[in-house]
């Protein structure tokens, strides 16, 4: 009996040869390749650039933070140190006064023993008088000034200090008392405001 015959077994079907590109569709293809790593370059660039810059304006700000600080630092010292001062000035412009005024008092009495000097007597003692009062003044724009300028340089507690003290007049009649609590109020604020900061 004759064997049926079996199919042929199948060959596996050879690929397609792709068909080859041309060389414009090599070069369009290379310059695409190069031109996308240009961009992803280029993109690469600016990302750094832009954290750089991030960076660099944190250090720039922190720079300008710890400067501003260190100025204000500065100059709180200063005004604690020329209040200090000013404060221990109230007693010798006290003493100032009672002078002018005993002098005054001088000047009247020698005018009892020589009436023929009384304007020698009154010239003296309008100058003297006039040089003290030029004194006081200036010792009273002077303590305005610190007193404003520690109100605006500290806080709160220095602030209602301030107040209370500028109602005084004349300003050299502050007690040990005010003196001691304006101190007690720029040494608070001082620290609370420096231990606060970064």
């Amino acid at each position: 009996m004759i064997k049926p015959s079996s199919p042929a077994p199948k060959r596996p079907d050879k690929p397609a040869k792709k068909p080859r590109e041309s060389r414009i569709g090599q070069l369009l293809s290379a310059l695409s390749h190069k031109l996308f790593l240009v961009i992803m370059s280029v993109v690469l660039i600016a990302a750094g650039a832009g954290i750089t810059y991030v960076i660099q304006q944190d250090a720039w700000a922190q720079k300008a933070h710890h400067e501003y600080q260190k100025q204000l630092v500065d100059k709180r010292i200063d005004l604690m140190e020329r209040t200090a001062l000013l404060m221990s000035k109230s007693l010798a412009v006290q003493d100032m006064q009672k002078t002018s005024k005993k002098s005054a008092l001088a000047a009247i009495a020698r005018l009892g023993l020589d009436p023929g000097s009384i304007v020698d007597v009154i010239t003296e003692s309008l100058d003297k008088q006039t040089l003290a009062k030029c004194r006081f003044l200036e010792s009273q724009a002077e303590y305005e000034t610190l007193l404003k300028l520690n109100a605006i340089f500290f806080g709160d507690r220095t602030r209602r200090v301030v107040k209370e003290m500028m109602k005084l007049n004349p300003w050299w009649s502050v007690d040990a008392a005010q003196r001691a609590k304006l101190v007690a109020a720029l040494d608070h604020d001082f620290f609370q405001d420096y231990a606060a900061s970064p």
